[in-house]
């Protein structure tokens, strides 16, 4: 057989066929990973939620509401779509993914605008405080006399436990507009609070317990067993043991234990 047949028969065998080259290029454009969007979409709604608790934090303790805070988590969505249109595909892929990105970029530009609820109390990472002050400010605001001294603890809204974990008392509190800002228990010794405790039976202010009528008024995830004296401050109106007709209102709810000498005070909003 001739030598450029025995090349060509050579040549011709499946065997010896070269691949075709690979084409990386899709129809459909290059789709990423399932967890990769997932990861993604988690990120830019954390993003959302640590921004709006990060400026609230900052204003409790420091009074203000620094510019840097949502223009720093800003950069989160924005690194999303730079990321989403460079290294996950082609433009006009992932159109789900991006248009989340563009709404929290949305969200986060609100954050520059929207209010600070300046009723907030932060006390740090722990969450609680053992400074007195938090008693005095409650006796200047609701005009009660507390004893001058005591073993104090506020926790605020994040270092609080509801003491009433059923599902449908948590869902009758949201539904209720309840929002709990602090609670304080404070402790006193017999000769402390002596003469508190003289003026709460000559005080018409203090409840020996609470009616059914005024039921409404308490902070309803907290337990009132144990206490023997009640009386409810209502900052908007100015009144005591007052039921409001409507609107939201800020309340401090004041509890005393006269056998253990025992002192609570909630700060809490309520709508009506």
């Amino acid at each position: 057989m001739p030598q450029h047949n025995i090349n060509d028969h050579v040549h011709g065998d499946e065997l010896h066929e070269r691949m075709p080259e690979f084409d990386p290029q899709f129809d459909g454009g290059y789709r990423s990973p399932v967890l990769m969007r997932i990861m993604l979409v988690i990120i830019n709604l954390a993003a959302l939620f640590f921004c709006r608790s990060l400026i609230q934090s900052w204003f409790s303790i420091h009074g203000t509401t620094p510019i840097w805070i949502p223009l720093l988590f800003l950069f989160v969505p924005l690194g999303s779509l730079f990321f989403i249109y460079y290294y996950m595909g082609r433009i006009g892929s992932e159109i789900i993914l991006k248009l989340i990105c563009f709404a929290c970029c949305a969200l986060q530009a609100i954050n520059f605008f929207s209010p600070i609820d300046s009723m907030q109390v932060s006390l740090g990472k722990n969450g609680f405080s053992s400074d007195y002050g938090y008693v005095t400010e409650a006796e200047k605001i609701t005009g009660v006399t507390f004893p001058s001294e005591g073993s104090a603890t506020t926790v605020d809204s994040t270092g609080i436990k509801n003491e009433n974990r059923k599902l449908i008392a948590s869902v009758k509190s949201l539904f209720r507009g309840e929002k709990l800002y602090s609670c304080t228990d404070v402790i006193y010794k017999p000769d402390q609070s002596k003469d508190f405790e003289n003026n709460l039976n000559k005080s018409p202010i203090w409840l020996k317990e609470i009616p059914d009528s005024k039921d409404a008024l308490r902070y309803s995830l907290i337990d009132v067993s144990g206490y023997n004296y009640f009386l409810f401050y209502d900052c908007d109106s100015k009144t005591y043991n007052t039921l409001p007709e409507s609107g939201k209102h800020t309340f401090y709810q004041v509890m005393y234990n006269s056998q253990n000498h025992e002192l609570r005070i909630l700060k809490y909003t309520k709508t009506y």
